[in-house]
């Protein structure tokens, strides 16, 4: 996974790069809201593009949500040493493993409208029979649904919501369970 996570790093970066001539660079005084604005827009997408679909382990989620913050934190012209809950309030996001969550329950919501499917069937099978111990992309969903408060995986590959309405519930739920935090 380090291969690709640096990949995205890389590409955000070239990204990142092609708009800081408008007047988003540190030098420069250009407006800080609408460099976040671009940044969401533009940038993040890059970022965050195939990611969701990695089982990723704790380091290499706190790797990218600090990249992030960094990446934040420049385009905002704060301190090297400003905490990220101050760098998220202030830039108007999440942190970048909210962002990744929801992109890996997007993308689980995705599964959970292709009922008869090769990815839906092994994803009821690895839920019910999968040791708890065993590192699965299916079972991180799990542990997120459990985390955010959201019905049961299973429950959702037996019932589907529509893309509109579970999208909806994950945002709300994540955003509630973040600004807790």
């Amino acid at each position: 996974n380090l291969a690709q996570i640096l990949n995205r790093f890389t590409a955000h970066g070239r990204s990142l790069g092609a708009v800081l001539p408008v007047g988003l660079a540190r030098g420069h005084r250009g407006n800080r809201a609408a460099s976040l604005r671009i940044h969401q827009m533009y940038s993040t997408p890059v970022l965050f593009s195939g990611l969701s679909s990695l089982v990723l382990n704790r380091t290499e989620v706190e790797m990218i949500d600090m990249y992030l913050k960094v990446a934040v934190q420049n385009l905002q012209k704060l301190m090297d040493k400003t905490p990220a809950c101050v760098v998220a309030f202030l830039g108007g996001a999440l942190p970048g493993t909210a962002l990744l969550h929801m992109r890996q329950l997007n993308l689980f919501g995705m599964v959970t409208r292709l009922p008869g499917s090769i990815l839906n069937t092994h994803s009821k099978q690895v839920l019910i029979s999968a040791r708890p111990s065993a590192s699965s992309w299916f079972q991180e969903i799990r542990d997120l649904c459990l985390l955010y408060q959201l019905p049961h995986p299973l429950f959702l590959l037996e019932q589907p919501m529509s893309k509109l309405k579970f999208n909806r519930l994950v945002k709300t739920k994540v955003i509630n369970n973040w600004e807790i935090k």
